[in-house]
Protein backbone atom coordinates (compact mmCIF):
# COMPACT_ATOMS: atom_id res chain seq x y z
CA UNK A 1 0.00 0.00 0.00
CA UNK A 2 1.02 4.00 -0.78
CA UNK A 3 1.52 6.09 2.23
CA UNK A 4 -0.03 9.80 1.16
CA UNK A 5 2.13 12.17 2.47
CA UNK A 6 0.49 16.06 3.43
CA UNK A 7 -2.90 15.46 2.44
CA UNK A 8 -4.18 14.54 5.09
CA UNK A 9 -2.86 16.70 7.14
CA UNK A 10 -3.85 19.72 4.93
CA UNK A 11 -7.51 18.96 4.77
CA UNK A 12 -7.52 18.40 8.43
CA UNK A 13 -6.34 21.46 8.79
CA UNK A 14 -8.42 23.51 6.47
CA UNK A 15 -11.58 21.27 8.59
CA UNK A 16 -10.27 22.76 11.84
CA UNK A 17 -9.67 25.88 10.45
CA UNK A 18 -13.61 25.99 9.10
CA UNK A 19 -14.82 24.70 12.64
CA UNK A 20 -12.94 27.67 14.46
CA UNK A 21 -14.73 30.18 11.78
CA UNK A 22 -17.61 29.16 12.43
CA UNK A 23 -17.76 28.21 15.75
CA UNK A 24 -16.58 31.64 16.68
CA UNK A 25 -18.99 33.28 13.80
CA UNK A 26 -21.79 31.36 15.89
CA UNK A 27 -20.66 32.69 18.81
CA UNK A 28 -20.93 36.39 17.61
CA UNK A 29 -24.58 35.52 16.35
CA UNK A 30 -26.24 33.69 18.77
CA UNK A 31 -26.26 36.99 21.73
CA UNK A 32 -28.52 38.95 19.46
CA UNK A 33 -30.81 36.10 18.92
CA UNK A 34 -31.07 35.52 22.31
CA UNK A 35 -32.08 38.81 22.86
CA UNK A 36 -34.51 38.74 19.98
CA UNK A 37 -36.20 35.64 22.20
CA UNK A 38 -36.28 37.96 25.10
CA UNK A 39 -38.19 40.69 22.98
CA UNK A 40 -41.33 38.15 22.11
CA UNK A 41 -41.85 36.99 25.67
CA UNK A 42 -41.54 40.41 26.75
CA UNK A 43 -44.11 41.51 24.09
CA UNK A 44 -46.31 38.30 24.56
CA UNK A 45 -46.55 39.40 28.51
CA UNK A 46 -47.09 43.36 27.51
CA UNK A 47 -50.29 42.08 25.48
CA UNK A 48 -51.35 39.28 27.61
CA UNK A 49 -51.56 41.52 30.09
CA UNK A 50 -55.04 41.62 31.78
CA UNK A 51 -54.42 44.30 34.51
CA UNK A 52 -53.92 47.48 32.15
CA UNK A 53 -56.28 48.27 29.52
CA UNK A 54 -53.77 49.01 26.92
CA UNK A 55 -56.30 49.55 24.33
CA UNK A 56 -57.61 52.82 25.98
CA UNK A 57 -54.02 53.75 25.82
CA UNK A 58 -51.15 52.84 23.57
CA UNK A 59 -48.64 54.84 25.08
CA UNK A 60 -48.93 53.48 28.11
CA UNK A 61 -48.20 50.01 26.26
CA UNK A 62 -44.95 51.71 24.87
CA UNK A 63 -43.65 53.29 27.69
CA UNK A 64 -43.80 49.81 29.78
CA UNK A 65 -42.14 47.63 26.59
CA UNK A 66 -39.41 50.77 26.97
CA UNK A 67 -39.31 50.28 30.71
CA UNK A 68 -39.29 46.52 30.26
CA UNK A 69 -36.48 46.61 27.66
CA UNK A 70 -34.31 48.53 29.90
CA UNK A 71 -34.74 45.90 32.64
CA UNK A 72 -33.58 43.33 30.82
CA UNK A 73 -31.02 45.25 29.22
CA UNK A 74 -32.09 45.01 25.60
CA UNK A 75 -30.00 48.30 24.09
CA UNK A 76 -30.64 47.56 20.07
CA UNK A 77 -34.44 48.54 20.25
CA UNK A 78 -35.46 52.49 20.44
CA UNK A 79 -38.96 53.69 21.01
CA UNK A 80 -39.59 54.62 17.24
CA UNK A 81 -38.67 50.59 16.39
CA UNK A 82 -41.87 50.17 18.22
CA UNK A 83 -45.18 50.33 16.63
CA UNK A 84 -49.16 49.89 18.23
CA UNK A 85 -51.82 49.23 16.00
CA UNK A 86 -55.82 49.65 17.77
CA UNK A 87 -58.50 48.54 15.32
CA UNK A 88 -62.04 48.31 17.30
CA UNK A 89 -61.41 45.84 20.10
CA UNK A 90 -58.05 44.41 18.72
CA UNK A 91 -54.73 45.25 19.37
CA UNK A 92 -51.12 44.42 17.54
CA UNK A 93 -47.97 45.03 18.86
CA UNK A 94 -44.85 45.14 16.29
CA UNK A 95 -41.45 45.51 17.16
CA UNK A 96 -39.04 45.83 14.14
CA UNK A 97 -35.43 46.37 13.97
CA UNK A 98 -31.83 45.49 13.17
CA UNK A 99 -28.92 44.31 14.95
CA UNK A 100 -25.14 45.49 13.49
CA UNK A 101 -22.71 42.74 15.09
CA UNK A 102 -19.08 43.32 14.06
CA UNK A 103 -17.32 40.03 13.23
CA UNK A 104 -13.83 41.00 12.38
CA UNK A 105 -12.00 43.86 10.66
CA UNK A 106 -14.45 46.16 8.72
CA UNK A 107 -17.05 42.96 8.16
CA UNK A 108 -20.47 43.04 10.00
CA UNK A 109 -23.52 41.42 9.71
CA UNK A 110 -26.90 42.94 10.00
CA UNK A 111 -29.71 40.86 11.67
CA UNK A 112 -33.07 42.03 10.67
CA UNK A 113 -35.71 40.85 13.10
CA UNK A 114 -39.42 41.91 12.87
CA UNK A 115 -41.90 41.04 15.69
CA UNK A 116 -45.63 40.70 15.80
CA UNK A 117 -48.19 39.85 18.98
CA UNK A 118 -51.95 40.23 18.48
CA UNK A 119 -54.64 40.14 21.23
CA UNK A 120 -57.87 39.82 20.15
Amino acid sequence: MRKTNGFIHASTALFLVMLIFFGYLAIRISPPYYENYQVKQIMQRVVDDKNTDYLQSPHLMLTTLVKRFHVNQITNIKATDIITIREQDKLALIVDYQVKVKIFGNIYAVLYFNNKVKRM
